[in-house]
């Protein structure tokens, strides 16, 4: 399988999406808004870190790709998948790429395989857990 997305080259080539993120996270008037930190400040060497040794609760998900189409504004770009999970689900998702000539590879009746990692978030439900963020960590297509 190909590696079309890693999480980690996109926050290497786009250091302001983590510095805003931080930002947001260590804002205490925020109280809503940003990730908690629970697992290390985003992007830094304690977050990877958690990452690496399987501290942060994970989850992938395999099966192919039904279509793809356009959400939101953007009129002219494929932006969202429909995937066929290997449970009968159809999951939604959007296209993620680290090189803009893999979006390509995003083809009707491809074998695809995202990992997820899920962060916690400043917010809290009625029982006063943190919600999660879902994070796209990697993504492979079958070539």
């Amino acid at each position: 399988m190909y590696h079309v997305f890693s999480l980690r080259k996109y926050l290497e080539d786009n250091p302001k999406d983590v510095l805003m993120t931080q930002k947001v996270t260590l804002n205490e008037k925020k109280t809503n808004l940003g990730l908690n930190g629970t697992y290390g400040l985003y992007g830094s060497d304690e977050w990877w870190n958690n990452i690496n040794n399987n501290i942060f609760p994970k989850k992938t998900i395999e099966g192919r790709i039904l279509r793809k189409y356009i959400t939101g504004q953007d009129e002219n770009i494929f932006n969202t998948i429909d995937i066929l999970l290997g449970n009968g689900v159809v999951f939604s998702e959007g296209i993620y790429f680290n090189n803009k000539k893999d979006i390509k590879l995003y083809d009707e009746g491809v074998n695809i395989k995202i990992l997820y990692i899920y962060d916690d978030r400043k917010a809290k439900d009625e029982n006063g857990m943190h919600l999660k963020s879902k994070i796209v960590y990697d993504i492979y297509i079958n070539l």
